[in-house]
């Protein structure tokens, strides 16, 4: 389709790098580049890069094939982006000069300034809209993300109203803060694929629940470095209940410092119940996971829309989470609590854990909504997309000529 065409994708996510070349991580797999590499002939990886040299547990051995990577300075505070602006700047012109097209990841800064530079340059450029930097921001935990979320959600704004081609992850949510000028080219569809559910993985689930036996496992998956998980949230309720509830374990799947949540758990005297499962590679160890969670809990305070829990719903797996981003387009509103909401968490789990009904309800609400997610369906979305993305750069590039 676009076999001869290079694009530049830009994105302000920490990668690892090995050379010119990238290594996968959880979020960036060598299926999510082939994604690109399907309708781009060249993709060129403009981001930062960790040069620490030290292992990271959430990165995977192996190194991603047909993306190359161009370095950008690290912004490690607001000062840094001061005072590196120009070489980033005169970096990306450099890149964007050579490429046909840019895709922007967004909310990014670099993201935002890769624009700006393909407006000038006249070069196509597409906008993936992933998650709120609202949220993002006003939810990291400083005074001075705080004081930055609402300067990062108005550019944000004004680059999506302009912008020709925008991908949103949300069926609604990123739509409605930031929506895109009138006319666009515009799709919803997630970055996150399935494969097709099977039907033994319902029954199995069916079968889990009327047979339970106890603890009851609730899990959740996401980075330990940071809150935006809603991990404190769990721990917090948890705590308020706990000598009400039948045995239960809270296990957590992902990757960081645990040193923060023990002493949390041992604060409030849950710390013998909680446990860090460490990272599992995509697939199959993930579902064989997510197959002995009895509920799985999603209490974000930030969000596009969530990967493990659309992959926990394909597994059958009741769920509990915040009303907040994407979460109510995959959950029904009995099942959602306010983000931050440690006692509306604590309720419903005492009001759900022990009630096989509600489960069985839920398995097969969650299991049959998640196939709205599978690769197929979202690959057809996709092609759509980026067949008028392509289109706009081999048109200019015709009147170019």
């Amino acid at each position: 389709m676009g076999e001869s065409l290079t694009v530049a994708y830009v994105y302000c996510h920490r990668f690892q790098a090995e050379g010119d070349r990238i290594r996968a991580d959880q979020y960036f797999t060598q299926q999510t580049w082939d994604r690109y590499l399907e309708y781009f002939g060249t993709v060129r990886l403009l981001s930062r890069v960790d040069e620490s040299g030290n292992n990271n547990a959430d990165k995977s051995e192996s190194v991603i094939e047909g993306v190359s990577i161009c370095r950008l300075p690290d912004l490690y505070s607001p000062y840094h982006s001061f005072s590196r602006y120009m070489e980033i700047k005169k970096t990306l012109y450099a890149e964007i000069s050579e490429v046909d097209g840019v895709v922007a990841r967004l909310p990014c800064g670099i993201g935002q300034m890769a624009i700006h530079i393909a407006e000038k340059l006249e070069k196509p450029w597409a906008v993936e809209i992933v998650g709120c930097p609202w949220d993002a921001m006003w939810n990291y935990g400083s005074v001075l993300g705080k004081l930055y979320a609402p300067f990062a959600t108005w550019t944000t704004k004004r680059v999506v109203k302009r912008a020709a081609h925008s991908l949103y992850v949300t069926s609604k949510f990123l739509q409605s803060r930031y929506p895109c000028k009138p006319g666009a080219n515009t799709v919803a569809c997630s970055n996150v694929e399935i494969p097709c559910p099977q039907d033994d993985t319902i029954d199995n689930r069916l079968d889990k629940i009327r047979t339970q036996s106890t603890p009851i496992v609730l899990g959740l998956i996401g980075s330990l470095d940071t809150r935006q998980k809603g991990i404190h949230v769990v721990i917090e309720a948890l705590g308020k209940i706990r000598d009400r509830l039948p045995p239960v374990e809270f296990r957590i799947l992902g990757g960081g410092s645990r040193s923060e949540w023990r002493r949390l758990a041992e604060k409030h005297h849950v710390d013998d119940i909680i446990y860090f499962d460490g990272t599992l590679p995509g697939g199959g160890p993930v579902f064989a996971w997510l197959d002995n969670i009895d509920v799985y809990l999603q209490p974000s305070l930030q969000e596009g829309l969530p990967r493990g829990l659309i992959e926990a719903m394909s597994r059958g797996c009741p769920a509990l989470g915040s009303d907040h981003a994407g979460i109510p387009e995959l959950l029904d509103p009995e099942c959602l609590i306010e983000p931050g909401d440690s006692d509306g968490l604590a309720k419903l789990l005492l009001r759900v854990i022990e009630d096989d009904a509600w489960k069985e309800h839920q398995a097969w609400v969650n299991w049959k909504r998640s196939h709205e997610y599978t690769t197929r369906k979202l690959a057809l979305k996709r092609r759509l997309f980026w067949s008028r993305f392509i289109a706009d750069i081999e048109g200019r590039l015709h009147a170019g000529k």
